[in-house]
């Protein structure tokens, strides 16, 4: 059985070198699957709250095992903290400090808040219906020219 990429389609040639294509799905990124989520606001809290740091934020959400998620949370001092919450109640099962980040980041909205600015970010907000849960952080991509720059690594240090 060969494979062969065409157009955004996998495509495999059987052994009798017969063709069919099969659709390749992309990927949902973490913050498209959890944030929409209003059972997952009570979750990301509750491991926020644990983080040991300053102002956390949200970097990886993804399933644990049955009705729970691992959520990593990350401050702007480099500490990164695993937490793992039942989705329904939101209760705490674990949670530990372990390490740095490419991001993308989740900072979630509170009273009066500013979106987040920074040196090479880009913040775009979450919202449930036309409430703000929160921004997306990311890294400025690339330049086109595919220069180095100052940019061209993470560089969370002027996050505000």
């Amino acid at each position: 059985m060969k494979f062969a990429r065409v157009a955004g389609v996998a495509a495999v040639v059987a052994l009798f070198g017969v063709w069919s294509q099969i659709s390749v799905a992309a990927v949902p990124h973490w913050t498209d699957e959890y944030l929409p989520d209003p059972a997952m606001e009570p979750v990301i809290r509750r491991c926020l709250a644990v983080h040991p740091g300053k102002n956390p934020m949200v970097e990886l959400i993804y399933h644990a095992y049955r009705g729970a998620v691992t959520v990593y949370t990350l401050d702007v001092a480099g500490v990164r903290h695993s937490c793992v919450v039942e989705i329904k109640g939101a209760k705490l099962m674990s949670h530990e400090v372990v390490f740095k980040t490419d991001g993308p980041l989740f900072v979630p909205a509170r009273a009066g808040a500013r979106p987040p600015k920074g040196d090479c970010l880009v913040v775009t907000p979450i919202k449930h219906g036309k409430r703000l849960q929160g921004w997306k952080v990311a890294q400025r991509p690339p330049l086109p020219d595919d220069q180095p720059d100052y940019c061209s690594a993470p560089v969370w240090t002027g996050l505000e």
